[in-house]
């Protein structure tokens, strides 16, 4: 596991509790300037194999904060993530489903891979007191 990988896991289990099932992934923030994006616009970039969606669960998105200090935490159902695929919405990487989610404030985690733009705005969680 990467060292972002540790730290937004652990920034995830402190402020919203342990992910106990599901699929998990961890993006640093790409800035476009000294890391570069694949949407040469500030972004996150996050890949899910196919494979790891498992009905009843959720997949686990986790972005780092683009001042580097904590992590933006997005938990997606897997029949939402299935219902995108099928409407052709979500972009591709290989084998893998290629979240860009933009960091741009007009666009604001909305993905700009795939042909639907869906903003996952809706899927953030907000820190437990």
């Amino acid at each position: 596991m990467s060292d972002i990988g540790k730290k937004g896991r652990d920034y995830v289990k402190k402020h919203f509790g342990e992910l106990t099932s599901g699929h998990i992934t961890v993006s640093q923030f790409y800035d476009d300037i000294t890391k570069k994006s694949f949407a040469h616009s500030p972004s996150w970039g996050n890949e899910i194999p196919p494979k790891n969606l498992k009905e009843n669960e959720d997949v686990h998105i986790i972005c780092e904060h683009e001042n580097g200090d904590g992590f933006y935490y997005f938990r997606v159902p897997v029949k939402d993530i299935k219902d995108m695929l099928e409407r052709s919405k979500l972009g591709f990487n290989k084998d893998n489903i290629a979240l860009h989610l933009s960091a741009q404030p007009d666009s604001l985690f909305q993905d700009l891979r795939g042909e639907g733009k869906i903003d996952f705005s809706r899927y953030l969680q907000k820190q437990r007191e």
